[in-house]
């Protein structure tokens, strides 16, 4: 696992989605593989406050696809990379539409927009086409 110095979420149980790692545990967090839907089921039920996915487009294609998000925190930060990893895959089949409910910016120039996922009864016509 790369290191990023000081564990971010100090005091928060942390999970870490991976084939390879899985049942390993470290001082923060615990790898976990296998029924990904069925274990953040569990974490659902037995979890007393919200549950933050921080990750990729892979993981976060999974969780869009198994309908396990239900509010997008996205901060945009004052850089262009020119590379980097998709934070959604290239899927029409996870358009959602999204209510805006907060925008708050920041003095390093950090823009940080939070929506909700509205449920849609009928996924293909999310979005004019």
């Amino acid at each position: 696992m790369l290191g990023f110095g000081e564990y971010s979420y100090k005091g928060k149980k942390g999970f870490v989605f991976s084939n390879t790692l899985q049942g390993k545990t470290d001082n923060n967090v615990e790898f976990v593989g296998g029924d990904l839907k069925g274990f953040i089921n569990t974490l659902r039920q037995s979890s007393s406050g919200d549950i933050w996915l921080v990750g990729g487009g892979q993981i976060i294609h999974y969780f869009l696809i198994h309908s396990l998000i239900d509010q997008l925190i996205l901060s945009i930060h004052p850089i262009i990379l020119g590379d980097g990893i998709p934070l959604i895959w290239k899927d029409r089949s996870v358009e959602t539409l999204l209510e805006l409910k907060d925008v708050r910016t920041y003095e390093s120039g950090l823009l940080q927009v939070t929506s909700n996922f509205k449920s849609n009864t009928n996924s293909n016509n999310v979005c004019d086409r």
